[in-house]
This record gives C-alpha cells, structure tokens and sequence, in this order.
C-alpha cells in the first residue's frame, strides 16, 4: 500500500472523528487486507495489541492517574495554592504566579495536564476572579499552565514516549525538570507583565494576603507540609534510584491515600470506590488506544514508512535546526487534532530515527515532542485543556482560545529555546548519569573489510535455479552496534550477494518490531521471518534452551564455540523445529562478568552485595547461592542503579558493560566467565523447509558465514571494551582457580534445577557434548 494512500486514510478517518483506538486498530489490518502477501494479519494485531500491554513501565500510568484523582478529591492543590501565596501573595502578579508555582507542584503530583487544570483550576479561578481579576484571563493562566501536567515528572506522556522509544523513564524525568521549571518561568513573567498593564486590587489582594499571615509561616507549614512532600517523595524516590518509576507510581496512590484519609480527612473509606472506579474509567479508554497504537505502530515499521520519511525529510535539508523546525510544526499540528497520548503512539516511530539521524538525542527528543504536543493541549479544536476549563467556567471554547494566546505565545518561544539548546533538557541528565556519547566512538560499521572473506568459499547460485524471489524481515531488540546486528548483517549482504539479488533481508535493530517475546512469537507465528537474541530469550518458547543457563559450563570460548559448531546444535534443532523455528546458528559475545564497588576475590566478598541480575529464575538462584542478594532490574535503570547505590554491582558481557557506559560508576570488572552469551540466529521453521534444496543450503552456507564473522567482530570488540574498561580507571581481576572451582561448586544448584525442569537427557547430551571437546 502507497505511503499517501495510507495517511489520507489515516487523515480521512481522524477528520471523521471516528474513535482514535478504532482508527489505529482499523489501519493496523488495512495493509493485510488490501494485500494478502502482506503477512501481518488480524491475528498478528491482536497479538501486537496484546503484547504492547505487556510492559511494567507502562503500569505507572493508572497509578499516577488514581494518584491524581486522590490528590484533587483531597483538595491538595488548595494547601499549595495557599502556601506560595504566603511568599508572593502581596507582589505584583503575585497571587497569579503562585497559580502558575501551585499548577507546576500539581504536576509533580499528578503526571497529567487535565487532572492539573481541573484540580488547581476548581479553586483557584474563583479565588482569583474574587481578587478583581478578570475571569478570562484567570481561566487562561490555568489552561496553560496546566500544560505543565505533562512537561514537568512524572509525566504519563514520558512514559508512553519511554516504552516506544525505548529508553529510559527515569531519564525522561531528570531532563523534564528545567524545561518545565523554563516554562513556569515564562508564563509567570507574561503574568507580571499583564498586570503591570492591566493594574489589580491592591486592597483586596492585600486583605488575603494578610488572611494568609494571620496564623503565622509554623501552621501554614505545617498545614501544608504533607502536600508539598507528596512530589519529594515520588520524585525522590525515582532519582535517588530507590524505585523505578513504577513502583513510585503505586508509592504515590498509598501516601495520596494516607495524606487525605489520615492526615487531612479530606476523603473518606466511602470516597475510595469512586476514586477508583473514575479512574478505572479513564483508564479504559487509554489503554485500548495504547494497545493499537502498538499495533498500528509495528505496522508502520513493516511497511518501513518510517525509514521512507526519514529519508525524504533528510533529502529537503540536512540541516538539524531545518528539519528540527519542520518536526515541531508537524507536531504542533498534530496536536490541534489528536490527542496527546495518541499523538506519541503514532509520531514516536516515525520521528525518532530521523531525529537520531540527526545527532538527537532520543532523551532530547521526547522532552521536544512532549512540549509541542503541550501545546496542542490548549489548542482548538481538540484541546482537552480548554474543553476542561472552558466546562469549569462555561466561558466559550473559542473566546477562551483566543484569550490564552499570549501564554502560548511565550510557551512557543521557550518551546525554541529548549529545542535549539540541548543543554536546556540533557544538562540535568548528563551531570546525574553522564553523558554516554563517547560509546558511540566506540562503535564499528556493521560490516567491513571482513565480509567478503568470510564467503569467499560460497559457492554463488545462478539467479535463474532460484525460482522465486525472497524477501525477509529480521528483529532484533538490540542496537546496530551490537554482535546481533553484525552477524545478521553479514547474512544478509552474502545471501543478496550469492543469489544475484534475488534473496533480500531486512533488518530492523532496537527493538523496532517489539520486545524479544513479541518478535519471537511472530518468527513462531510466520509474520517474521528472522530473528536474533540470547538462548535465555527462547527459555519460554522453547524450554531446553535452560540448559545454557546453567553456570560455569564452559573453560573458555573456544570450549564454548567447539560445542556449538558440533553436534549438539542438531540435537537443539529437533526441539527448535518441534517450537515453529529453525535454528541457522549460534554466535557469541564472550562470557558475562560481574562488575562491582566492592573488591571481589574470594566468594566471601560477595557475600550481601546487590547484584542487578536478569528476572530469570536460574539467574537469581545462582547468585544467591553465591551470597549474594539477587536483584532483578531492567537494564534501562542500572546505570542510575548503580550511581545512586541502590545496587552495588550487575552482571553482562563486555559489549552491555561498556555499551550502557557501566565502567563509568564501576570499580572493578570480575572475570567470573559464568555464563556464555550465545546469540541465536533463527528462521520461521515452515519459511525454511518450504526453501528448494539449493536456497536451503545457501541460506545454511551464508548462516555459517555469519556466526563466524560476528564472533571473529566480538573477540575483537572484547579486547576494544576491555581497554575502554581500564581506560575509565577500572580493576579487571581475575579470580584464582581454587575461587573458581568454588563458585562452580555451590552454582551446581540451577543444575538440579534445570534438570528438574526439563529433564536429565538432554542435560546429560550437552554435558556429553562438553567432554567430548576436552578430549580432541
């Protein structure tokens, strides 16, 4: 299907206003109906849609929202308002500042620009017409500044954005501060102006003021002291990475619920059940748009009209502030229309890479897109914050349209601001986490001088032995620097090559076609034809492949490669066809290795170190067998983790060491060699055995070709990783073989464990296929 068919489509369909969820869940099957040899089909999108709900960062959004509704309900916003208002009530524009203060503090609460505007908007409109100021304008300056709701963490929108683009929410949040803060800032100072030159009502402002002083700063404080800790609590709890942000979200729902039952008795047991149920409401209605959102979005990688954009954006101007620019009015105008969890759903995927193109940051991106679609927030026609306002105080949509364009005039000029200066949003994070772009020197193509020796010795088919042409799709979730990448690269460049052009492979790297589970089912499923990952990824799919997770198997990679390129892989592959999948080979990235702060010798010095490990059963109970106290964590917060000390050391091959910049807030790298890191390389069982014999054993030749070259790419990263390790001013210990020996010893216990799981014989073949190699 043409790319502007499809978009007038899409286009068509929003004009209509037609259900947004319906819409995307209409597009997703679109392409498959209109072309059968389009393989991703209904069942593939309900598959999609299911699994795009399968996310722990997403889990933080129905709790901010209950957290909100529990805040409003508790009158939280009126404890805040009353607290600035005690500073600066009696300056000029004083009492309308500490609206914009109270709106950006509700923000931090609430994680949502709706919820900010009715919860502040509720009291303090009234208040403020009360003072002498005109309704219009008091309305205005809640409408806008409730567009904080999103900017200013935790913020929903940094969460969808996080697990699309995914990287890291708790990153999103360090880099939301100063621009919202720049924001706040801006709206405040177009207060001060308009009241310079509209005037106020000295007395009256002056008579609340002293209302407020009446009983002193200590009871004021006091009064107020639970409020102004809620966003401390939630806010410190994630930076000083004692939580994610998800379990800071569920954090706020019980101290939200503790602070208005308990402390101020503003909501009672009764409230509670229609707390939760407005919320479950909501909820609702964003999650079935978040589900085909991840639908939609994975059929706008299949079809590569991401890629197509990118490329034709790229092509008007190379010029980063050029396209920067033209991005920002797209996303301005998408926000005047589309709502603004929708509009990240649909515009992550296509934006994203051409911004990476570009040197943006994805961080840098997301606090850029966030703020434009802020914007389209208090926008006709679709504007929520002005559909919230306007049904607050029955001022009319388009009177209150035109008056708040002032405000957004000054939200446009900070919106250049932190577009243009990347400082603005990525200073916070780079002096919190450092800045990682030195890995990226690191790095090498994906292929080099290397390829063709590699398939010299292939034999090239005649195009016309090939009776059809083939063209497959290859997942991977890691980047286009990983072994992964390079290995399927290699595949892909000799199988177009050998076959005359007549066998295309596209590869789709960084998780674009979904998680590791998603794009395995698809491979098992027949809508993707490749994929790539770890023998730890196919446990759930196919559960022999436990067996590689037993520790301490191999001496070194050599032992380690012999049993892979003998004959135990042919016993694999009976279980792998028996699971839907062909496996065309085995590469590796070395062994994992532990690093650490605390000096590890002897198994002793393990002993209550918090290890980050995978959440993988065998994983956690080989560590605690070790002493240590097993944590599992996702890989996006270690290095927060491990700067802040809420773990003392993590577990990964060389390449996930430096590529997450670990050596940067790591002492010593342990050479434990545990576990192998073997990356799997495999095929659509039914795509495979429907090949002609002579396409068969090309692809199977090429595959060969491929492991080889990704493992000759990782002995040499490993070495290029190593001295970046020693560079950084790391202690690369290795233990003494009595140490070795031990841990062996007392990691004998996931044995039991997998043999209990999945049974001694096919233990008991790779444990054959292991001595087997010590006697050659």
């Amino acid at each position: 299907m043409g790319i502007g068919i499809f978009f007038l489509v899409l286009f068509v369909l929003i004009i209509a206003a037609l259900p947004i969820g319906g819409v995307f869940s209409f597009l997703s099957m679109l392409p498959h109906l209109a072309n059968h040899a389009f393989s991703f089909g209904v069942s593939d999108v309900a598959r999609a849609m299911f699994s795009g709900l399968n996310s722990f960062t997403l889990l933080a959004v129905p709790m901010f929202m209950v957290s909100g509704m529990i805040m409003a309900r508790g009158g939280i916003s009126k404890k805040l308002f009353n607290f600035f208002g005690y500073f600066i009530g009696n300056k000029t524009a004083g009492f309308p500042c500490a609206v914009v203060v109270t709106c950006m503090f509700y923000a931090a609460i609430s994680g949502s620009s709706p919820a900010t505007v009715s919860a502040v908007g509720a009291m303090t409109i009234p208040f403020l017409v009360s003072m002498g100021y005109d309704k219009i304008f008091a309305t205005s300056i809640v409408t806008v500044a409730g567009g904080l709701g999103v900017i200013i963490p935790p913020s929903i929108s940094y969460i969808v954005y996080a697990s699309i683009a995914n990287c890291s929410p708790s990153k999103l949040f360090i880099a939301g501060i100063i621009p919202g803060v720049l924001i706040g800032f801006a709206l405040m100072v177009y207060c001060y102006i308009y009241c310079k030159k509209h005037g106020e009502d000295k007395q009256k402002l002056q008579e609340s003021y002293d209302e407020l002083h009446k009983d002193g700063l200590w009871k004021l404080f006091k009064d107020s002291f639970f409020a102004l800790m809620t966003p401390v609590i939630i806010l410190g709890t994630i930076y000083t990475g004692i939580c994610s942000p998800t379990e800071a979200a569920v954090i706020s729902v019980f101290y939200g619920l503790f602070v208005c039952i308990c402390v101020y008795r503003t909501l009672s047991i009764k409230d509670l059940g229609h707390v939760f149920m407005e919320g479950a409401k909501t909820y609702v209605n964003i999650l079935f748009v978040i589900a085909a959102a991840a639908a939609f979005a994975k059929v706008l990688t299949l079809l590569r009209y991401p890629q197509t954009i990118s490329q034709g954006v790229l092509a008007l101007s190379d010029n980063k502030y050029a396209v920067l620019l033209i991005m920002n009015l797209v996303m301005l105008v998408c926000g005047m229309f589309i709502d603004n969890i929708p509009n990240i759903m649909i515009l992550t995927p296509i934006m994203v890479p051409v911004a990476t193109a570009l040197g943006v940051d994805p961080i840098h991106f997301g606090i850029i897109m966030t703020c434009n679609l802020a914007i389209g927030m208090v926008t006709p026609p679709m504007g929520i914050n002005l559909f919230v306002a306007s049904g607050m105080t029955k001022i009319p949509m388009l009177k209150l349209a035109r008056a708040v364009v002032p405000f957004l005039v000054t939200f446009l000029i900070s919106l250049g601001l932190i577009t243009a200066v990347p400082g603005i949003s990525m200073g916070l994070v780079s002096a919190l986490s450092k800045d990682t772009a030195k890995v990226a020197a690191t790095t090498t193509p994906a292929l080099d001088a290397d390829a063709d020796f590699y398939g010299k010795n292939i034999k090239a088919l005649d195009p016309a032995s090939i009776p059809a042409e083939y063209h497959w799709r290859a997942a991977m979730t890691v980047a286009d620097s990983s072994i992964n990448y390079k290995m399927v690269s290699e595949f892909a460049y000799l199988i177009h090559q050998k076959s005359g052009g007549k066998i295309t492979v596209d590869i789709y790297p960084s998780g674009q076609l979904g998680n590791t589970t998603e794009f395995t089912e698809a491979v098992v499923s027949g809508s993707i034809d490749i994929g790539t990952g770890m023998t730890t990824d196919l446990v759930d799919f196919i559960p022999q492949y436990a067996v590689f997770d037993m520790p301490n198997l191999f001496d070194d990679v050599k032992q380690m490669r012999a049993v892979l390129s003998g004959n135990f892989p042919t016993i694999m592959n009976q279980y792998c066809n028996a699971g839907g999948i062909q496996m065309l080979g085995y590469s590796d990235a070395g062994f994992r290795q532990l690093t650490t702060n605390k000096i590890v010798r002897k198994l002793d010095d393990l002993k209550g170190q918090k290890i980050r490990v995978m959440t993988n059963p065998y994983h956690l109970a080989y560590w605690d067998a070790l002493g240590a106290a097993a944590t599992p964590m996702q890989f996006t917060e270690v290095f927060m983790g491990l700067q802040q000390g809420t773990i003392d050391g993590q577990e990964n091959p060389y390449m996930n060491i430096v590529g997450n910049n670990v050596q940067e807030v790591q002492k010593y790298v342990i050479e434990t060699n545990h576990i192998g890191h073997i990356i799997t390389f495999f095929m659509n069982k039914d795509v495979y055995h429907s090949l002609p014999e002579n396409v068969r054993q090309l692809v199977d030749e090429c595959a060969a070709a491929a492991t080889a070259y990704g493992n000759a790419k990782a002995d040499a990263s490993i070495k290029q990783y190593k001295q970046i390790c020693i560079d950084a001013g790391d202690q690369i210990i290795t233990l003494d073989p009595s140490v070795v020996e031990e841990i062996r010893q007392k990691g004998k216990v996931v044995q039991q464990m997998v043999r209990r799981d999945v049974g001694n014989k096919i233990v008991d073949q790779l444990m054959d296929a292991i001595a087997q190699t010590k006697k050659q």
